[in-house]
């Protein structure tokens, strides 16, 4: 649930702001935004932060040269969440059908709901998104043969050119403003998730010709070597290749988000995130600009079977129940935990025998932020 290097990689974009700003009265030419999102980070996975296996040179020249965040948070432990948080500024779990989508799944966020996008282009920013997207596409069923709409251009940016899933499913292309890159209309895209189309080879069928062994679920079509979710025939001119995809120096305790963004930038911008739901977002830019040591009071954070909330130095988590629709599938997991991070860092130790009233009023927080819809009749207890 942790990926502080990757949010100390985009903060090192704000800190030019609090150097921009300190030029009274003379006109403020806009500050570029660059905010660098990568899957699977970890904290450990930087030079900056202790790894030494890779070398990560210009990452952590980007945080010697930034601020360095040492408690900041992706908003879920999985992609599809939490690209709708940093974008919308709202817990996922807020909204049903924001889980892991499909690749051939319908866009979530609408064109017409505030959004970081949206927010920095109504303020004259050029806005673009190159990469991973991951938050669906289109309405009904898709045509990969033709334009795909609505998509990233029409919920706020100007230029899109991204993969629409994710590198471990179907269909595995790049889209350039909705249309597939470099495809042969003589040869049409077709997918399908339940049975295989087409006559490319898969992870079931020719297992010698993968270099990337996958489990049942990544057995479908072998694309560049390597089994995916799903079956993919056609397109193969279009199909992607796998390796081709602060001023203000110091460190921050503050606890900070990856959710906080949109209302941030949108106060740096001189913006209204105008919302007509619940918004989640936080406005910390003296945090995220190192003028100020003050971060967010607490933070849920949303795991596949779990959620976990965080106030001040404790953590705990709660296993979502069989009530809720989401059974847990690890085992000898318990119901909850409770973790004090300052004595006990990588969450060894269950303090919630020890200190049941403190645990208590956290189980009672997370369920006052979370809602009825996880814990509607205490049943995450029974199983």
């Amino acid at each position: 649930m942790v990926s502080s290097g990757a949010f100390a990689a985009i903060l090192c974009a704000l800190a030019c702001w609090g150097t921009g700003n300190a030029q009274a009265d003379a006109p403020q030419k806009p500050r570029n935004i660059v905010l660098l999102y990568a899957d699977d980070l970890g904290y450990g996975d930087l030079g900056c932060y202790g790894c030494t296996d890779i070398p990560t040179r210009n990452v952590d020249r980007l945080c010697r040269d930034g601020l360095r965040f040492l408690d900041a948070h992706a908003e879920a432990a999985t992609c599809t969440p939490s690209r709708y948080s940093i974008l919308t500024g709202k817990y996922a779990f807020r909204k049903k059908g924001t889980d892991i989508l499909p690749g051939d799944a319908n866009l979530i966020i609408p064109p017409t709901e505030p959004n970081l996008a949206a927010v920095l282009k109504n303020a004259g920013y050029t806005t673009g998104i190159v990469g991973k997207w991951h938050l669906g596409l289109g309405y009904g069923k898709l045509d990969w043969n033709t334009l795909i709409a609505p998509g990233p251009v029409e919920i706020g940016f100007d230029y899109a050119f991204v993969l629409p899933a994710t590198l471990d499913r179907v269909p595995c292309v790049y889209l350039e403003e909705g249309r597939v890159l470099n495809l042969d209309q003589k040869d049409p895209i077709q997918l399908n998730y339940q049975h295989r189309v087409g006559n490319d080879p898969t992870g079931f069928s020719n297992p010698e010709l993968v270099r990337l062994k996958g489990d049942a679920q990544h057995s479908g079509t072998i694309i560049d070597g390597v089994p995916r979710i799903g079956f993919m025939a056609g397109g193969h001119s279009a199909r992607c290749v796998d390796e081709t995809m602060a001023d203000i120096p110091g460190e921050s305790n503050a606890l900070v988000s990856q959710m906080d963004l949109p209302a941030s930038l949108a106060s740096l911008t001189k913006q209204t995130l105008s919302n007509t739901g619940e918004l989640d977002s936080l406005n910390l830019a003296p945090a995220l600009l190192g003028e100020s040591a003050t971060g967010r009071e607490s933070l849920v954070e949303q795991g596949s079977t779990a959620l976990g909330l965080r106030v001040g130095d404790w953590k705990l988590i709660k296993r979502i129940p069989k009530a809720a629709g989401r059974e847990a599938k690890a085992v000898g997991v318990p119901p909850v935990s409770l973790y004090n991070l300052d004595d006990d860092p990588r969450e060894k130790e269950n303090l919630l025998q020890r200190n049941p009233t403190k645990a208590g009023e956290m189980e009672k927080t997370l369920e006052q932020i979370v809602g009825k819809q996880y814990f509607p009749t205490g049943e995450e207890q029974k199983d």
